[in-house]
């Protein structure tokens, strides 16, 4: 799963937002639902729950209009604890997050064993990987352990 800096957000319900790039419906359960608000509990937008009143309250605002940038990148993670990733590429995920924020959500998914790769400036992205590869530009690089 690729996450950029400024992930998509989709139009209709807070769900859709969780589960996109997946539209079944099909999965609308109680036990997807408890699922669906443990992870927003997770990522920390349980506040975004209450205020969109529920999972599947049709809205016709722009999301990327009524979100913060970083609660638009904790969509993102929230995506990622969703669809469960083997591998999730992370670009510039973290930006607009706290350093907080930053090392619970990589915590997480650590956790739940998704395998990180990251872009980012972020000395402090180093300690959630094993090796750094940097990119030095006229084809060359270097690949370090961590």
């Amino acid at each position: 799963m690729f996450v950029p800096q400024k992930p998509f957000l989709s139009d209709g319900t807070l769900r859709e937002q969780v589960t996109y790039p997946y539209t079944n419906t099909e999965r609308c359960t109680s036990t997807e639902d408890t699922r669906i608000k443990n992870i927003l509990n997770l990522v920390g937008l349980q506040h975004i729950f209450k205020r969109c009143e529920g999972l599947d309250t049709p809205f016709d605002w722009n999301w990327s209009d009524v979100l913060t940038p970083g609660e638009t990148q904790c969509i993102s993670f929230a995506r990622i604890l969703y669809s469960k990733p083997v591998i999730a590429i992370l670009d510039e995920a973290t930006s607009a997050l706290t350093s907080m924020q930053e090392e619970e959500l990589y915590q997480i998914l650590i956790t739940q064993g998704t395998t990180l790769v990251s872009v980012g400036h972020r000395e402090r992205l180093k300690k959630f990987h094993d090796s750094l590869l940097t990119l030095k530009g006229n084809g060359l690089w270097s690949l370090d352990t961590i």
